[in-house]
């Protein structure tokens, strides 16, 4: 007992050398009283290939976590494994496979690693006998692991199974998600960015892996570049995060949209949460011009056949290139309402385009478009009026650099007044034509028209005078003539 060996195997040339199942030439150790000590060697050779075969492994771990989690409790663990459609069977390092399963059982604090496995193999890892426990996988809210083995590789499955010893139901969890995207033609696809995300539960720092980010002391430091993501999952609801970004002089930068420069919340139960990190930089250019363009779109509603009500007016824009094929662009916007309120942050307009609201009197400018960019606009609905719009040609117009291109949408609902006009001539415009006076028909033809003078009828007023005033001065003058007969009859 005690004695210390080393067994060496030589003259395997062309061969691959593996000592109980890991790759090696050398088996050491030391001899324990009462027991066998193995050096198990095999070597492999293939008949077509002059190079070794590529070999990685496969690690099976287990934790467990919360105050009623038993730490003593045994887990069963089921592997199974396919080699090239064909079920593996053998012992790889801790574990032996009969017709593609190894079966075995893991307590908190130990592991099994299948060692040697070829390059290749599909693993499946499920767990059982864990009733009462929410179990996570490799972060992950699951009770099974599948992957591939890789060459020169360790695959991990590592389980945790929670328990709350004063709540019967499990824990709710959440996840946060953190991406990266740039725009502008001066800024880098290629760089990287460091970002920080701390985070505290119940006042107390988070430690531990969740999902992509590794947690030391409450924090997770990790770097992403344009079109990158890492996931935190199954963070503890309530848990409080604060993701900063560092390393992004020069460019402008918005979360989520708007302006701010960090993103801060609180996980909550089965939700994903989202900090979207955008950073934009201008080109620059030749004595400080900009490259990049913009291109700002108003909505303007004509005629008083318009509805009285504010109602939404639906567009959709695309990008393309030169060629006239749809790219997807990271852009600035900035939305102005009627009342001059304004909102503003960054999207990105994809290659099956973008689709947005304006009202009568609103507007939205898209910024930071390369320059030489074809935008291609529309209004989908146009129903009920007709539409003119100005500073399109075929639907599209050209970005150029250091240039905002103007696109309004006219609706017009048409005219109607109470005369039956429906477009009145403007006095201050155009001078009045004269006309003829048009004959008028009587209200009610079947009754003949009578002498009477009508209203503002002046021929037929000064006629009426005349008559009256002759048949005054007849009666006068009969009556005078009647005295006159008189006086003298009485001589």
């Amino acid at each position: 007992a005690g004695t210390e060996y080393t067994v060496t195997e030589s003259d395997n040339d062309g061969y691959t050398v593996t000592v109980n199942g890991t790759r090696s030439t050398i088996a050491k150790g030391t001899v324990a009283a009462n027991t066998n000590a193995e050096a198990a060697f095999n070597n492999y050779k293939d008949g077509g290939n002059i190079s070794d075969p590529e070999y990685g492994s496969l690690t099976v771990s287990k934790t467990v976590s919360g105050s009623g989690a038993d730490s003593t409790k045994n887990f069963t663990f089921t592997v199974d494994a396919m080699l090239d459609g064909e079920a593996l069977t053998g012992t790889y390092g801790d574990m032996a496979f009969d017709n593609g399963s190894a079966v075995f059982t893991l307590k908190a604090g130990e592991n099994k690693t299948a060692s040697n496995l070829p390059a290749g193999t599909e693993y499946t890892v499920t767990e059982s006998d864990n009733d009462g426990y929410t179990v996570t996988v490799n972060g992950t809210r699951s009770t099974i692991a599948k992957g591939t083995v890789a060459a020169n590789t360790n695959a991990e499955a590592a389980f945790n199974n929670y328990k709350d010893g004063g709540n019967i139901s499990d824990p709710e969890y959440g996840s946060l998600t953190v991406s990266k995207t740039v725009s502008g033609s001066g800024a880098d696809s290629t760089k990287n960015f460091t970002f920080t995300v701390d985070a505290m539960l119940d006042g107390e720092a988070l430690t531990g892996t969740y999902g992509d980010m590794a947690f030391d002391n409450g924090s997770a430091v990790f770097t992403l570049k344009a079109g990158e993501n890492k996931t935190a999952s199954n963070l503890p609801a309530g848990t409080e995060y604060t993701v900063t970004e560092s390393d992004n002089d020069g460019y402008t930068v918005t979360v989520n949209g708007t302006s701010e420069t960090t993103a801060k919340g609180k996980i909550t139960a089965n939700n994903a949460a989202i900090a979207a990190f955008n950073n934009y930089k201008s080109g620059g250019g030749g004595g400080g011009g900009n490259p990049d363009g913009s291109i700002k779109i108003t909505k303007t509603v004509t005629g008083n056949n318009a509805p009285t009500e504010s109602i939404d007016y639906e567009f959709k824009v695309w990008v393309q290139n030169s060629s006239g094929n749809p790219v997807s662009e990271s852009v600035y916007y900035k939305i102005v309402e009627a009342d001059k309120k304004a909102s503003s942050g960054s999207l990105t307009i994809g290659t099956d385009g973008y689709t947005f609201k304006l009202k009568d009197g609103e507007s939205i400018t898209f910024s930071s478009i390369t320059s030489g960019r074809r935008i291609e606009a529309t209004e989908i609905s146009t129903v009920d009026f007709n539409t003119n719009t100005s500073g399109l040609t075929d639907g599209i117009c050209v970005i150029s650099s250091n240039t905002t291109k103007a696109v309004e949408f006219i609706n017009d609902y048409g005219n109607t007044n109470a005369g039956g006009d429906p477009d009145p001539v403007d006095s201050d415009s155009a001078e009045p034509i004269p006309t003829e006076p048009i004959p008028t028909e009587p209200a009610n033809p079947n009754r003949p028209l009578d002498n009477t003078p009508q209203t503002g009828d002046s021929v037929n007023i000064d006629l009426w005078l005349v008559l009256t005033s002759l048949s005054l001065l007849g009666i006068i003058t009969l009556v005078f003539e009647r005295k006159r007969y008189k006086t003298q009859k009485n001589r």
